[in-house]
């Protein structure tokens, strides 16, 4: 997982004409984001429509396949406005729109637990992580994605037979990190 590239947005269209451009993050939990450490890291940006994985990308070595630096992020309100070296125009900057940005997990920041929040992680590390049932100690598959729903973030599962549960409890009852499980209690209804 260390070495993955993590989608983090899309860029949007241009903002002004000094080459700055409306970003748009996967997580579209504002207040959860410390944009302060990513100046420091390289991002691969690649064309939006493109459906590999940009480690299938980076292979083909396309010209279109970008990696940069970020000169300047920053919250407007609602909206965040993203600045790359190099992009000084607004047409410059109209070339990256609809672009993804990527970003490697192992540069993600650590995540500092503080006494109260003892499961801090980030939900794509939950990605892979084998299923049990709590009651009966069956394997249920593993966890294969997870979206935002209207009451938070929606697990799904490699498992047909197993609907998709929301990330808390009652169904979600421990996650052992260093043995890869997480251990969930099904609903009545399934």
């Amino acid at each position: 997982m260390c070495d993955s590239w993590i989608k983090m947005g899309i860029i949007g269209r241009p903002k002004g004409l000094k080459g700055e451009a409306h970003f748009f993050p996967s997580n579209r939990d504002l207040e959860s984001y410390d944009f302060s450490f990513w100046k420091e890291k390289i991002f691969f940006l690649s064309p939006n429509h493109q459906e590999n994985s940009p480690s299938i990308i980076l292979k083909k070595k396309e010209e279109q396949n970008k990696f940069t630096k970020i000169e300047k992020i920053k919250k407007e309100g609602e909206k965040i406005i993203i600045k790359f070296p190099s992009f000084e125009t607004r047409e410059q900057v109209q070339n990256l729109c609809n672009y993804s940005l990527y970003l490697k997990r192992k540069d993600f920041p650590l995540l500092l637990k503080e006494e109260e929040e003892e499961n801090l992680f980030y939900y794509i590390d939950l990605l892979g992580l084998n299923v049990l049932d709590v009651d009966t100690g069956k394997d249920s598959g593993i966890i294969k994605d997870f979206y935002e729903g209207p009451q938070g973030i929606i697990l799904s599962f490699s498992e047909k037979n197993l609907l998709d549960l929301p990330l808390n409890s009652p169904f979600i009852i421990k996650i052992e990190w260093e043995n890869k499980k997480i251990w969930i209690k099904k609903p009545d209804y399934v």
